[in-house]
């Protein structure tokens, strides 16, 4: 399992008596101190904006002392949140940023050395009253502590090196009041007792990219593909199993270069693998056939870690779209079949710390002397133990989808997003908990299924494209000239299971700005768990959205802000359901 920290501002109260410089000695304590007050905010999704404040106050007459001279030695500061989004994040205080107040204590400023914490400041009054207060702001460094949507807990531990260590606890078994609980803001004020944070996270770590050379990096799981030589991204939130070159898979699983495995990261639990392969799509029959793949960034550096492959364009046999289109007595284009183009591809797999989603960035290069004009998307096999949804038509496996309505888009980080720009699986049974999603900002973008594969054409409508009623819509210009080559950007994102965590994480990358929806689930009067509750807008004649339904039978799935939605909760797939309803309100 690997995993990343996240980020936080925080304040709390402590006593202090000084020890020598060093590491952390063997006698070194764990205090508590009573939190007062926690709020972390992430008003845009990016990662610039975010803050944490935080306020740990006790006494006068507080037990505490404080041990050690972080002047001397420097400290840490441990932020944990847990919840829907859980995050672990270590700061490093280095020494050079401590001043100490006479014998109040000490504060310490990132104007000389930089990084996410901008402030601490930690004193101690004549009559025992202990405070810290900590800053942190994303625009100072880097950052992954999000709100936990929705969140349990949240806390930190400050380490003095070569003293003690100081924890304060919000929420959980410290108690106190939870007032803001969502993707932009966790607050949580009084708790009733202190206590130290438990992360949910199994290894907090630094995003990572590495070649597998021992099993237990492998993914387990009823679809695990992975062998050792393939290569593993992973960090806090997910881990996904790239195809090394020269493997050969059935199905679209020709070639490497791919992502085969997924899953979310896990502590106490068995991995649940349930992913098959997805591989990029060329000119309709055509793929990259990867002949190398490599680590372009271990992720060592607390920036992104990178798997890139490269290869030349290829034949995929498969997926034989034009044996289809044939067989409903259409004409295939001409352009399209069976061409083997002189395209060189490069995929870059890059997963930030804390990203829930994998971006996919594939580069074709023109090397020959004419111009290419070439259809561009992905060939996506969900495969296991999940549930195909596209918006618009639900869960299933239309043969082919058409575009939703440009009235429909909502505005985006890239101005005006098709609320149409993913695909999503959803888990059940042996995939319980887990779900994936295909993420992109190609507005217009379709797709066909065949033999269980998924596939989008990037601002296509399919069925025009299959019968040579559309052209090709990406362009190269001859190798050597301006234009020669083209970057297309998608991601791949790992949810818990639901479809509406696959949107929650769209949201998040193109920023779009939500409502939410709430209700309960009936049937007899009694509230019904693990129902699929399906949210369609006023203007769309399918669902747009999905979401599970929890113990009690409530839903509140995030959507976009539109002047009116309705859900509906059809019968569970696993069983049948005559009376059922659902009451909502947003």
């Amino acid at each position: 399992m690997h995993r990343l920290a996240k980020s936080a501002v925080i304040g709390l109260a402590l006593a202090f008596a000084f020890a020598p410089d060093g590491g952390r000695p063997a006698d070194a304590a764990s205090q508590t101190i009573r939190g007062n007050r926690l709020l972390l905010q992430d008003p845009t999704g990016l990662a610039g904006n975010r803050k944490l404040l935080g306020l740990a106050r006790e006494g006068p007459g507080s037990p505490a002392t404080l041990v050690g001279d972080p002047t001397a030695a420097g400290a840490s500061l441990r932020v944990v949140v847990n919840g829907g989004l859980d995050a672990d994040q270590t700061f490093d205080l280095p020494a050079g940023g401590w001043n100490a107040l006479g014998t109040a204590g000490f504060r310490y400023s990132n104007a000389t050395t930089s990084g996410a914490v901008r402030k601490v400041l930690i004193t101690r009054t004549s009559a025992g009253l202990f405070l810290l207060r900590v800053l942190i702001r994303g625009s100072d460094g880097p950052d992954f502590v999000r709100p936990p949507n929705l969140g349990t807990e949240g806390g930190f531990e400050l380490t003095l090196n070569g003293g003690d260590s100081y924890c304060a606890l919000y929420g959980g078994a410290a108690g106190g009041s939870i007032r803001g609980n969502s993707e932009r803001q966790f607050k949580v004020v009084n708790p009733t007792a202190s206590g130290c944070p438990t992360s949910e996270l199994c290894r907090p770590t630094g995003a990572v990219a590495k070649e597998i050379v021992v099993p237990s990096d492998l993914i387990d799981g009823p679809l695990s593909r992975g062998r050792l030589g393939d290569f593993l991204l992973a960090n806090d939130q997910i881990q996904v199993v790239i195809q090394k070159p020269g493997r050969v898979m059935f199905g679209i699983g020709t070639y490497g270069g791919n992502i085969i495995d997924a899953d979310r990261q896990r502590c106490d639990v068995g991995e649940r693998d349930n992913f098959e392969e997805m591989t990029p799509l060329i000119n309709i029959e055509n793929t990259a056939n990867s002949t190398n793949v490599m680590v372009l960034n271990d992720g060592s550096n607390e920036s992104a870690a990178i798997v890139r492959s490269t290869g030349p364009d290829d034949l995929l046999d498969f997926v034989n779209a034009s044996s289809v289109v044939a067989g409903f007595g259409f004409t295939f284009p001409a352009a399209a079949d069976d061409r083997d183009l002189p395209i060189s591809v490069q995929t870059d797999y890059i997963l930030e710390p804390g990203s829930r989603a994998v971006q996919i960035e594939t580069t074709i290069t023109n090397t020959g002397a004419a111009p290419v004009d070439t259809f561009l998307g992905d060939y996506i096999n969900g495969s296991g133990q999940v549930e195909l949804f596209q918006p618009g038509y639900g869960f299933g496996e239309p043969l082919i989808t058409t575009g939703c309505p440009a009235k429909t888009y909502k505005g985006c980080r890239f101005g005006s997003c098709d609320l149409c720009d993913f695909i999503a699986y959803s888990g059940e049974d042996q995939a319980a908990g887990v779900s994936y999603g295909y993420i992109h900002a190609v507005n217009d973008t379709t797709a066909f299924t065949t033999s269980g594969v998924t596939v989008p054409l990037l601002g296509q409508e399919v069925l025009f494209a299959l019968i040579g009623g559309a052209q090709p819509n990406f362009h190269l210009n001859p190798a050597g000239s301006p234009g020669d080559a083209l970057t297309v950007t998608r991601y791949f994102a790992v949810g818990d299971g639901s479809v509406a965590s696959i949107e929650d994480i769209r949201n998040d990358i193109l920023g779009i700005h939500t409502g939410t929806l709430t209700g309960t689930v009936t049937s007899g009067g009694s509230p019904v768990a693990n129902a699929d509750v399906a949210v369609i807008a006023a203007s769309r004649a399918g669902p747009t959205r999905s979401a599970p339904t929890r113990m009690d039978g409530s839903s509140a799935p995030p959507i976009p802000r539109t002047s009116r939605s309705r859900a509906k909760a059809p019968p569970r797939r696993t069983s049948c359901s005559r009376d059922r309803a659902a009451s909502a309100s947003r």
